[in-house]
């Protein structure tokens, strides 16, 4: 199963919810909380390429598990420029929005690299010795009039956070690429049929409504791993991002904009 993630105000126990924490980027990545209520396979037929509500947001998400939430994660503003060359890399360190923190996660947040304040935040009352891994998948970027900025990756790298009382630490992976990232993050079929996902860009012939890249929960890489004495209130230590062109762009104070959907789930779980 996949887990939920929750908004950090949420306090109903049994609320349903998918795994779909999304940030929004406009070479800014900036961070938005979503939490859906349709629970679906996240990979049937159409293996995430197609809309099912035409917002591009909810699609095939994943089915959830109770007692496992993803209650925060950063944002990058990578700022503006006139140009960027093709090999230049932007660099921007992450900022997580802790406003409605609960008291668990402001403990945690105390322990954390940087006071928390670009960590990524993960809530386990599972009660079990199980454990949880973190993926993340990128979405291209578009500017308002649809053109799309030619991104050659999107490195994500998580410091390991600090062992709360129960000895739970969440490790981080440093590096990773999650620009355009297909890989299914378990299997979801007794069939053991499940494949990567299947979608196209704009610069790839396809078209930005039904360009799903990094918009779909079930996909990614895996950036944080937490082990098994993770429960309760976890935080990674800092997150940072590096944002590589493949050519040079004249951003001329364009906004481009995209998301990056975070995965959360059992460690029992394996990819396909």
């Amino acid at each position: 199963m996949i887990a939920p993630a929750v908004s950090a105000d949420t306090t109903a126990a049994d609320q349903v919810n998918v795994a779909n924490n999304q940030g929004d980027t406009t070479v800014t990545y900036v961070g938005d909380k979503t939490t859906d209520q349709t629970v679906v396979d996240p990979n049937p037929s159409d293996k995430g390429s197609t809309p099912e509500d035409g917002k591009n947001t909810t699609d095939n998400n994943g089915k959830q598990v109770k007692g496992l939430s993803l209650t925060a994660v950063p944002s990058f503003n990578f700022g503006q420029a006139n140009k960027l060359a093709a090999t230049t890399v932007a660099t921007a360190k992450g900022a997580t929005d802790l406003t409605n923190a609960t008291a668990g996660m402001k403990e945690a947040a105390a322990a954390a690299e940087n006071s928390g304040k670009s960590s990524i935040f993960v809530n386990d009352t599972r009660g079990g010795n199980t454990g949880f891994k973190v993926f993340a998948a990128g979405s291209s970027l578009y500017d308002a009039a649809g053109n799309q900025l030619n991104v050659s990756a999107l490195h994500l790298t998580v410091n390991d956070g600090v062992a709360n009382g129960n000895q739970g630490v969440i490790t981080g992976s440093k590096g990773v690429d999650v620009y355009h990232a297909t890989n299914l993050t378990t299997n979801t079929s007794a069939a053991g049929t499940d494949t990567a996902q299947d979608t196209k860009d704009v610069l790839s012939g396809g078209t930005q409504a039904n360009d799903m890249f990094g918009k779909v929960a079930g996909y990614g890489n895996l950036i944080a791993t937490g082990n098994d004495k993770s429960t309760g209130d976890t935080a990674t230590g800092a997150v940072s991002a590096d944002l590589t062109l493949k050519t040079a762009n004249a951003l001329d104070g364009q906004a481009y904009n995209g998301k990056i959907t975070y995965t959360l789930q059992d460690a029992t779980l394996t990819a396909n």
